[in-house]
């Protein structure tokens, strides 16, 4: 094994905890960088290896939360395509809280993925950009649903946002793979086409702990582990009985859904 470090790290390489350890567990090798000269008795006292190459002043943090501006776009493509750094690239995007939400909405949607056999690194992925548009502002969001989905805008404008997440996961996270951006699509207004994947984005959204009634639905949660059809009715209904609760407008399609999603459980039972 060789651990590749950047000529800043190689002149702080004594600082590291058990140095001497750890270049002796696998051979420690130095990429040059701009700015930055070598400092050859810390490479010779750990044995590092120096690489000459042609150098960029980029920054891998700065890749890592997604700028991209000075690395080649066959890295940009790799780096989409394989959807690294995804946590790193979308917390810069959001608010605190939002980010928190999201984050944690990832990993319930990947357990629960993973309980019903369902392809976890899409529910993972789905999951943390789910409401990546909630960075913007309303304008901002019904701007790319007015140019990019257009027929859309009759839906309700709370739905909004998951459209322009849509877009922003495939523009600016790359990512093509259709069934996550239907799952992101469909995370915040159910419909009569919901996958397994699109049902469990939908839970988990809702589902997710650090929700403010989030104790409320442990039974419901424990449910998505079991069988995320039985379970997604169950969130239906759940936010139903919120909105009645609350005097709040309930969309025709919410009632209509629940008895569809009702029938096929039982005709598939």
């Amino acid at each position: 094994f060789y651990f590749l470090i950047g000529a800043d790290q190689l002149n702080n390489l004594k600082l590291w905890y058990k140095a001497d350890k750890l270049t002796k567990l696998f051979k420690f090798v130095c990429y040059k960088r701009p700015g930055y000269v070598i400092n050859e008795q810390i490479a010779k006292q750990f044995n590092v290896i120096i690489v000459d190459g042609p150098t960029i002043d980029v920054s891998s943090t700065l890749v890592r939360s997604g700028i991209f501006d000075k690395i080649d776009e066959d890295i940009k493509n790799y780096i989409n395509e394989n959807q690294l750094y995804l946590k790193e690239r979308v917390m810069p995007k959001l608010p605190e809280d939002r980010f928190i939400h999201v984050l944690s909405t990832a990993r319930i949607a990947k357990k629960i993925a993973k309980a019903n056999h369902v392809d976890t690194n899409r529910a993972y992925v789905a999951g943390i950009l789910h409401d990546i548009a909630k960075g913007l502002s309303k304008e901002e969001i019904y701007e790319i649903v007015k140019e990019h989905f257009n027929d859309k805008l009759c839906y309700p404008k709370y739905a909004y946002h998951a459209f322009a997440s849509s877009y922003i996961a495939k523009t600016q996270f790359g990512i093509n793979d259709p069934k996550i951006l239907k799952a992101i699509e469909n995370h915040a207004k159910s419909n009569k086409k919901m996958s397994k994947l699109d049902k469990i984005i939908y839970c988990a959204d809702k589902l997710e702990e650090n929700r403010p009634f989030a104790n409320t639905l442990n039974e419901v949660r424990e449910m998505a582990y079991k069988d995320i059809d039985k379970c997604f009715v169950l969130v239906l209904k759940d936010q139903v009985r919120y909105l009645k609760a609350n005097n709040l407008f309930i969309d025709d399609g919410y009632l209509s859904n629940i008895k569809y999603y009702e029938r096929k459980l039982v005709n598939e039972r």
